[in-house]
């Protein structure tokens, strides 16, 4: 099988990387929206290859580990369209008018806080 003659710059790569990541987020929450899975089909349109790219990179990763400066540049996440905690970093159980429901942090867009939460909680 030949590999392509054409490079993506690594800007790019790192663009699609975050949008990659931060669809993944979203998606272990159950908060993809239509427009962010048609934005993700388009940027990776061949299922298969994308699987086989995410075990690659995990088992580079498990094999080669990772430094502290890759692991904070690989944990950028990103989203391509609108984001359902619509730039408030927090995402409404309940979507009624009037309905003081708890919220949940946006997985995307709230990271920082969750990490803090996580390092902070003790069993």
């Amino acid at each position: 099988m030949g590999r392509s003659s054409t490079s993506v710059p690594m800007e790019e790569v790192a663009r699609r990387a975050a949008f990659r990541y931060g669809h993944k987020l979203l998606e272990m929450s159950g908060l993809v929206t239509t427009q962010i899975l048609q934005r993700h089909e388009q940027r990776f349109p061949k299922t298969g290859r994308l699987a086989v790219a995410d075990q690659q990179a995990s088992n580079s990763v498990f094999r080669d580990g990772m430094s502290e400066e890759t692991r904070l540049r690989n944990a950028t996440a990103a989203v391509d369209g609108d984001c359902p905690c619509r730039g408030t970093r927090r995402i409404r159980a309940v979507y009624e008018e009037g309905n003081d429901q708890p919220a949940m942090l946006c997985p995307v867009h709230a990271q920082a806080t969750i990490r803090a939460h996580r390092v902070g909680f003790q069993l």
